[in-house]
């Protein structure tokens, strides 16, 4: 596909555009790059269309879901790209490209995103499935952006001005409706019933948020103990950049709760203590939405009387939480 837009290793836009694509985590990403069991898998942005589609329907054209999974890594690429600048992370890429050229290699990457998807139609794709999914992807796509926009301005804000709940509406629009997309890329595309559509989509829904506070989590983490961290893992700018994630908003709140408790020669301790507080309640809260998700699925199994396989089940961050349908009594 890349090569039908001049856009091999060879050619200058092509080589950054292969670089973006095996970053670590992404889905040519080198084996020695892989994620580590508490982060997004490697490559789900593509993987999970591509999972979801052999699910509904299993004799679904490999060329068409081919394209359709390109169209959500391209796409969440490009994305990842414009918030590392957004958020000034200074990612090895970024340092490597410098902004100008990081830029426009996400411009490159929506591009293709949609080219993805307007090649479909010569596998076998409608056009009315055609529309649906460029439908969806622009919709998803603005709700993401609305998200990010809210996220960069509360960064302007005094901590105890925002709330947990507002973080967590935050998190729903600019990473649960990410998730959302690609379920419902995969849906969409294999002509599922609309009941499908709904209950992937809010599945995706949950486990988008699930991801995002655990991500949040690993990157306070890695803040408080900096030994922890990989050679894949970027410095975290959350605290210096006052970012309003949840275990940040929830550790400033039991912080100054135990403040005005705690003696003053105490106060060291407190601090640790809130942190240690807060991360445990948010990992809490990202075990919620993902036992809705698994509600959900559990759902979608019954519809369809098939378990789903052990690698959807990964990719959607299901395991250990709840049992499939085919388990129950």
């Amino acid at each position: 596909f890349l090569g039908e837009q001049d856009l091999v290793p060879e050619t200058a836009l092509g080589a950054d555009i292969w670089r973006a694509l095996e970053a670590p985590h992404k889905l040519l990403a080198p084996l020695s790059a892989a994620n580590s069991a508490q982060e997004i898998p490697a490559g789900i942005w593509a993987l999970i269309p591509l999972y979801i589609a052999r699910y509904c329907a299993p004799e679904v054209n490999a060329e068409l879901i081919g394209c359709v999974a390109l169209c959500s890594e391209c796409f969440l690429c490009a994305l990842d790209l414009l918030d590392d600048v957004e958020d000034d992370d200074p990612t090895p890429l970024r340092q490597q490209l410098g902004d100008a050229r990081l830029l426009n290699v996400a411009t490159a990457l929506l591009a293709l995103a949609s080219q993805s998807l307007l090649s479909a139609p010569r596998y076998g794709l409608s056009n009315e499935r055609l529309l649906s999914l460029l439908g969806v992807l622009h919709e998803q796509w603005l709700r993401a952006t609305q998200g990010q926009h809210r996220d960069l301005l509360v960064e302007k804000q005094a901590m105890q001005d925002v709330s947990s709940e507002e973080c967590l509406r935050i998190t729903e629009d600019k990473s649960g409706s990410l998730l959302r997309l690609a379920c419902s890329l995969a849906t969409i595309s294999t002509g599922a019933p609309a009941k499908i559509v709904d209950l992937f989509a809010s599945a995706g829904l949950q486990v988008g948020i699930a991801y995002q506070l655990n991500n949040d989590i690993r990157d306070l983490s890695l803040l408080l103990k900096p030994e922890l961290a990989s050679s894949d893992d970027t410095p975290k700018t959350d605290l210096s950049h006052n970012k309003k994630t949840l275990p940040i908003i929830l550790a400033a709140e039991r912080l100054a709760y135990h403040q005005q408790r705690a003696p003053v020669d105490t106060q060291g301790d407190v601090v640790a203590q809130s942190y240690d507080e807060a991360l445990k309640a948010s990992l809490a809260v990202a075990f919620y939405y993902r036992s809705r998700a698994a509600n959900i699925v559990n759902e979608i199994e019954d519809v369809y009387s098939v378990p789903m396989p052990p690698e959807l089940r990964f990719l959607l961050s299901l395991d250990g939480v709840g049992p499939s349908s085919s388990n129950r009594g």
